[in-house]
């Protein structure tokens, strides 16, 4: 049987061809994933920043020193990013708990847990015959492709709204963008060395 899988190897091979696939499929996994962590940033604004920032205005001041607030935030974040893409558009705990969105744009969430899913466990066992045939490869790039640009708008959709949110809680979302942009900008700076 080990034969069987040295020539299915063998027959996928590493030409430039097949590396074009696993890289247009890497990268619209990523792509997929990635609505994963706007999702959980989008539960933490809607739930934890909401409350911390209700709960101080109600006292009159910070309930929590600097040091606290960013550990009680860092625990909530990684509880959410250790949520399934499931658990996180779920009622009980997900965004549907904390946050309606638009039926057209949950529909999208709905739609990317599902393409997400089929990437993870379904990709390769129904399109790999597909991706080593050289007739067929390039639809299935155009398929991925089309995948990431879906993912794509949609992370840009969910940034939205949770500026939005952002900003009915009553914090200046643009001075936050304007943070998170420049920690995004010393990471690749960093990333780059």
């Amino acid at each position: 049987m080990r034969w069987l899988w040295r020539v299915f190897w063998w027959l996928m091979g590493d030409e430039d061809d097949m590396k074009d696939v696993y890289a247009h499929f890497g990268l619209t996994f990523s792509h997929g994933c990635n609505v994963e962590g706007i999702l959980a940033n989008l539960i933490l604004t809607a739930d934890f920043v909401k409350r911390m920032y209700e709960e101080s205005k109600k006292a009159g001041k910070p309930i929590y020193d600097q040091y606290t607030m960013a550990h009680k935030l860092e625990e909530y974040l990684a509880e959410q990013q250790a949520k399934t893409f499931g658990q996180l558009i779920s009622r009980k705990g997900g965004i549907k708990e904390f946050l309606q969105l638009y039926p057209a744009l949950q529909k999208r969430v709905d739609e990317a847990k599902r393409r997400r899913d089929y990437l993870a466990h379904n990709f390769w066992r129904e399109r790999g015959q597909e991706a080593i045939s050289v007739r067929r490869r390039d639809a299935v790039i155009a398929d991925l492709q089309a995948d990431q640009t879906f993912f794509e708008e949609l992370a840009k959709d969910l940034e939205a709204v949770a500026m939005d949110e952002v900003r009915k809680i009553g914090l200046d979302a643009d001075k936050l963008k304007m943070n998170v942009d420049a920690s995004v900008k010393r990471v690749q700076q960093e990333l780059a060395r």
